[in-house]
């Protein structure tokens, strides 16, 4: 097929607004018009003028919307609670799917996409958007092919500062629930960081669509905010394989650091270096591979999920490859495991732009020194520190 499909997006705030700027003013877009838009309150967005300007019909919701169009892709970039239900609405329109990560927020909601999706007969790709580069794509196949012998260990620190107003934006940051009830478990491990965690599961699967399968979990969950859910998390994981994987993150540390890992191998290690940012994979002989930064076209992911409606092509990350996080988040929160808030004396309000934050003195270098040392808060006797949750995957 070689026509331009028609695409629909479902939000167009927040990080919607990168997909309108995408279609609107990339010349990569000529494949893929741009027939309609999901948007309760269009007023409120960054590009609301450009949509008006090229005669897109906004919709305030999405049944709405398929009473007077379809579509042939759909994107939603609509919050976590509505991602199960706008996708599986999608696929019984007949329309292919791009939804942004999260998949959904729970084991339950995943499970009926995959039932939609299967029923419909059409693909859905998840946005996990490190995926669809081509940098991570040499990786994990260099990575599966044996290049740098077995996996040891792999880990990575994602520290993203967020400000008061980053929490009372909408009804639902750093809630479990909504304000109607719907399941959210929002966090910057099922939220702003997720990716980073992902990856380290994304390039340890031996098939290109697929994760690494867990084998346990050791969690310790942390709030300097006053949310519902947590702000900071440090956790290890053991693959089946008996890989470690150890992440630690954080909305309350005290400046915002490009994302760093470390992936040691039998025979070499892979990491990121900068600026500028990329990715390298050294052994005791220097550098062997150079994969540049994962980084570089965002859109990548839209560009291959129009790719797939129009040829067919499955996604590099579809719900089978998602879930794996989404079995993450589903074991922090069904064990419902303690939520430790930080010592009042720790806390320090510091300007951040227009806004204010809150600052957990000693938690980068905390953390930073969990990273070298491949340990945990508690085993190293952080003061603040309580002993890791720890569970097993049946």
């Amino acid at each position: 097929m070689n026509h331009s499909i028609k695409l629909v997006l479902v939000g167009m705030g927040g990080y919607g607004g990168f997909y309108v700027r995408e279609l609107l003013h990339n010349k990569n877009a000529t494949s893929a018009h741009l027939v309609g838009i999901v948007e309760p309150r269009p007023e409120n967005c960054y590009y609301e003028k450009d949509v008006r300007d090229r005669n897109i019909p906004v919709f305030s919701d999405f049944h709405t919307l398929y009473s007077h169009l379809d579509a042939d892709l759909v994107v939603i970039s609509s919050p976590i609670q509505f991602h199960c239900e706008q996708t599986c609405l999608a696929l019984t329109h007949n329309s292919h799917v791009l939804c942004e990560k999260p998949i959904c927020a729970t084991l339950e909601e995943a499970r009926k996409m995959v039932a939609a999706r299967d029923a419909g007969g059409k693909h859905v790709a998840v946005g996990f958007q490190w995926c669809y580069s081509p940098a991570i794509k040499q990786l994990k196949e260099d990575i599966a092919q044996g290049r740098f012998g077995t996996p040891k260990r792999l880990k990575s620190t994602a520290f993203l500062p967020r400000g008061l107003n980053y929490y009372q934006r909408n009804d639902w940051a750093g809630k479990i629930r909504d304000s109607q009830g719907r399941w959210v478990l929002d966090s910057p491990v099922n939220n702003a960081t997720a990716h980073y965690l992902f990856n380290m599961l994304y390039v340890l699967g031996d098939k290109s669509d697929l994760c690494a399968n867990i084998q346990n979990m050791e969690v310790e969950l942390y709030r300097a905010n006053n949310i519902e859910s947590f702000d900071t998390a440090a956790l290890r994981i053991f693959t089946q394989n008996g890989v470690e994987i150890l992440f630690f993150t954080s909305h309350a540390t005290q400046g915002e650091t490009d994302v760093q890992f470390y992936y040691e191998f039998e025979d070499a290690v892979v990491e990121t270096t900068g600026p500028p940012y990329s990715i390298v994979a050294k052994n005791n002989n220097g550098i062997i591979a150079t994969y540049g930064d994962p980084n570089l076209d965002e859109a990548c992911k839209l560009w291959q999920a129009i790719a797939m409606t129009k040829e067919g092509i499955p996604p590099a990350c579809g719900l089978e490859t998602a879930i794996t996080h989404t079995l993450c988040i589903h074991a922090i929160h069904h064990f419902e495991i303690d939520i430790i808030h930080f010592p009042l004396e720790l806390l320090h309000k510091e300007p951040l732009g227009n806004d204010s934050w809150i600052r957990v003195e000693g938690l980068f270098d905390a953390f930073n020194q969990c990273y070298i040392n491949n340990v945990l808060p508690y085993e190293i006797k952080i003061p603040w520190s309580k002993p890791a949750h720890q569970f097993k995957y049946a």
